[in-house]
């Protein structure tokens, strides 16, 4: 045992991570009357209809998201006029390690720092904390589309891959802390880490590529974000400056077929404002006034979006 605790501790490397822990709400819900074995076709139907519900969903929320990383890591268009010499340091820059691991009704996204990296790698974190609120943003957004809640915490800490795909340590704490014990309602909270982290890139000198690239990107990044009534930021997924970046959702495949954004984005807020009225009416005060919370958060964005354009 010593000399496997050895080798553990020679192989592992500690360093800085950004994580991102997302929770689907209401799944346990879904199994609350199932508690005995199905014996009867009725009994049995309740239990397909519950896992297709819940695990099928889930499915689909992971699968979303690893598309979206798998898109964001691919070589872009652009990437054939980048000369053959540098293609590795616009690699590094642009198409960053994001790695999905799901555990349950949750999904952990985590992308580590380069320790003593290059300028290049530098940017490429922030790509990833780019790429990262982007997929979660929309996927919150479809989510809720598809009548389910998503909440979640993001950080930047120290933090190891002690297992191949699995992070461990105060980044995922904190991300989960955030997600279980201050958001409350269903919305993405951004720690201290993570805000300390884009507002020092921000500020980094412009010299270079390097620079600029990263003051452009951190800027980009704390655009999509805003302060909540508690003062905690938060992903603002329906801020203007969201909805102009994550524009690519127009014609997305959603729940099999094509959907546009006002229509994404009026099926979330019905689902919304559904679920407010239901446990309003059945007097669950603690999921009332979550609901209340995202739905006024929906009617104050969308009050600010500008009216469509009658064709």
């Amino acid at each position: 045992l010593s000399a496997m605790k050895t080798r553990m501790q020679d192989s592992t490397e500690y360093k800085f991570y950004i994580v991102a822990f997302l929770d689907v709400m209401g799944q346990k819900a879904e199994f609350r009357d199932l508690r005995s074995f199905p014996t009867t076709e009725e009994a049995q139907g309740k239990v397909i209809q519950a896992l297709k519900n819940t695990v099928g969903f889930i499915e689909k929320f992971r699968e979303g998201l690893t598309g979206f990383f798998d898109s964001y890591s691919k070589p872009t268009q652009i990437a054939s006029r980048i000369p053959a010499e540098h293609m590795d340091t616009f690699r590094r820059m642009c198409h960053p390690r994001i790695t999905l691991q799901g555990f349950a009704d949750s999904a952990i996204i985590f992308c580590p720092f380069v320790v003593g990296g290059s300028p290049a790698d530098a940017c490429g974190i922030l790509s990833a904390a780019y790429g990262i609120l982007v997929a979660i943003g929309v996927m919150t957004l479809v989510s809720l589309f598809g009548k389910h809640a998503v909440r979640g915490g993001i950080e930047v800490a120290p933090a190891v891959e002690a297992f191949p795909g699995e992070v461990y340590g105060p980044a995922l704490n904190e991300a989960y802390r955030l997600e279980s014990s201050v958001a409350v309602y269903p919305r993405i909270l951004l720690g201290k880490g993570f805000m300390d982290y884009l507002h020092s890139m921000a500020k980094v000198p412009q010299t270079d590529i390097y620079g600029q690239f990263s003051a452009h990107m951190a800027a980009t990044c704390l655009g999509m974000l805003a302060q909540d009534v508690d003062g905690y930021p938060f992903l603002d997924y329906l801020g203007g400056e969201f909805l102009r970046l994550a524009g690519e959702v127009e014609g997305m495949v959603v729940q099999g077929r094509d959907i546009k954004m006002a229509d994404l984005l009026k099926g979330a807020y019905n689902h919304v404002t559904a679920q407010q009225k239901k446990w309003q009416q059945e007097g669950n005060s603690k999921l009332a006034f979550r609901y209340l919370a995202l739905s006024r958060y929906f009617e104050a964005r969308l009050s600010e979006a500008p009216a469509e354009e009658s064709t």
